[in-house]
């Protein structure tokens, strides 16, 4: 697909119909930033890139500290008025940092709508900083292969395995990469966001429902965390 093809589709496809509203920014950090950069929570001095950061609702958790970038314009004007620090970037053609500028990265649901998935994961090994985290989102392919391409926008379908060995191609060693089946209860984050838990409690009692087994994997949603060792 020619470049000013994709990005008309993207924007058509996603468009910037929700959360227009400064009071839409959420009072309470989100479960998903919580359950996979908890290691930050109490900190101060860490930086974090977010690519895909749409109108900016991740962004919110932590706004000092969260830089966003985004390859649709509309999501970003969003972005902007709400106050955020955001960058138009197509991490297609790579990540327009330096090497080693960030402590940690959040890409939920990209991965799959780029061309060359290797190179994605060489730029963000590139720009993370040593013991920095990297967490990707994507569809597992063999859970979610009827319904993948009902996105027309979705490019490359990943597995377990594949996602795996992106990781290990862009750098990253084994011993520092966990791939894993998507495990944040969204009853859970609906409590911390409506701020009737805190997210400490949250965390401790998702940890608990998984363990006995009240709570299932998301079947079709793959987590990658790895580390920059």
């Amino acid at each position: 697909m020619r470049k000013e093809n994709r990005l008309k589709t993207l924007e058509s496809y996603y468009p910037s119909t929700s959360h227009k509203d400064l009071r839409d920014i959420p009072k309470n950090m989100n479960i998903d930033f919580g359950f996979y950069f908890r290691e930050f929570l109490d900190r101060n001095d860490y930086k974090m890139l977010e690519i895909g950061c749409a109108t900016g609702n991740f962004l919110a958790n932590d706004p000092e500290n969260i830089i966003g970038i985004d390859i649709n314009k509309n999501l970003l004007k969003i972005a902007r008025k709400r106050g955020f620090n955001v960058l138009l970037v197509d991490v297609e053609n790579g990540l327009c940092f330096k090497d080693s500028s960030f402590d940690a990265i959040h890409a939920s649901h990209i991965i799959e709508h780029l061309s060359d998935p290797i190179y994605f994961m060489k730029e963000c090994f590139r720009i993370l900083k040593e013991g920095g985290k990297l967490v990707v989102i994507t569809e597992d392919f063999s859970k979610a292969y009827k319904i993948f391409y009902d996105d027309p926008t979705h490019i490359s379908p990943l597995t377990r395995k594949s996602l795996k060995i992106c990781a290990i191609e862009a750098g990253f060693k084994v011993k520092d990469i966990k791939v894993e089946r998507q495990c944040v209860p969204t009853g859970i984050g609906l409590l911390v966001r409506k701020g009737y838990l805190s997210m400490s409690k949250a965390l401790f009692i998702s940890k608990c429902l998984y363990k006995v087994g009240i709570y299932k994997h998301k079947q079709g949603t793959l987590v990658l965390e790895a580390r920059k060792g």
